[in-house]
């Protein structure tokens, strides 16, 4: 890792990102000035529910589903535990 100045002249966090791939056809680069996560970026309920089904399932097997249903749905659950007991099976 080396910085970036393209990256980080003029901002405010160091969070910025370049990624070169060399190819037979040349050097294919593209620049992320602001990764998903950032303020200007911020990933929308439905791409953040798809993230942690992706990391989720692999570790929790069909509970995945469950605890994302009940993770969005706190307010009903008038004891936390019932909630989180999902995750713990």
């Amino acid at each position: 890792m080396v910085q970036n100045d393209r990256l980080e002249i003029g901002r405010s966090h160091p969070f910025g990102a370049r990624v070169s791939i060399t190819t037979d056809d040349g050097v294919h680069e593209r620049l992320f000035a602001d990764p998903s996560g950032e303020p200007t970026s911020f990933p929308d309920a439905q791409a953040m529910q798809q993230k942690f089904l992706t990391l989720a399932r692999p570790v929790l097997n069909g509970r995945a589903d469950q605890l994302a249903d009940a993770i969005l749905s706190l307010g009903r659950f008038d004891r936390i535990e019932k909630a989180t007991r999902l995750g713990r099976q």
